[in-house]
C-alpha cells in the first residue's frame, strides 16, 4: 500500500460526496438530466450518457421497459434502480419518463411544424392524452402551453 496523506483522502472522499449529492438535488428538483455538471472523468459521468443514449435509441420501441433497459447496461434490474437512484434520486421508469419528456420539450421548442400527437408518438407515448398528463406533471404546463410559452 502507497502511503497517503489522511487529510487528502477525507478532502477526496467529502468532495466526492459533495458531488453526488450535488447530482442527487438537481435532478431531484428539476427532473431534467443533464451531464454536464457531472465531473469529465468521473464514472457517474459515462454511466448517464450511457444509460441517457439507451432509452433515446428505444424511443420508438413500445417494448422497451426496465428489463430491457438493465440488460442493455449489463445489469439487474435492482442494481440498475440502485445505481439511478444514489445518482439522480429516481428510480429507473422515472429515469425513462425524464429523458423522453426532456426530448419531447426539445422538439416543441425546436420544431413548430411538428404537432403535440405527432412529438408524443416520437419519444414513445401512443396515447396522446397520457403524454400530456406526464408532461404537464412534469412542467408544470400542458405542451401547448409549454411551446407557447
Amino acid at each position: 500500500v502507497k502511503p497517503f496523506k489522511i487529510r487528502e483522502l477525507q478532502a477526496r472522499v467529502r468532495q466526492l460526496i459533495q458531488q453526488r449529492r450535488q447530482l442527487r438535488d438537481q435532478f431531484s428538483k428539476s427532473g431534467m438530466i443533464h451531464t454536464s455538471n457531472v465531473s469529465d472523468d468521473s464514472t457517474e459521468k459515462a454511466f448517464l450518457e450511457k444509460a441517457i443514449s439507451i432509452v433515446e435509441n428505444n424511443f420508438g420501441n413500445e417494448q422497451f421497459k426496465v428489463e430491457a433497459f438493465a440488460g442493455e447496461l449489463n445489469m439487474s434490474q435492482s442494481q440498475l434502480n440502485r445505481k439511478l437512484q444514489a445518482l439522480t434520486d429516481q428510480t429507473a421508469v422515472q429515469f425513462i419518463v425524464a429523458v423522453k419528456l426532456r426530448h419531447a420539450a426539445k422538439l416543441l421548442k425546436s420544431k413548430n411544424d411538428i404537432s403535440i400527437a405527432e412529438v408524443s408518438y416520437l419519444v414513445g407515448y401512443n396515447d396522446q392524452a397520457y403524454f400530456t398528463r406526464v408532461f404537464k406533471k412534469q412542467f408544470g404546463v400542458s405542451p401547448s402551453e409549454f411551446r407557447k410559452g
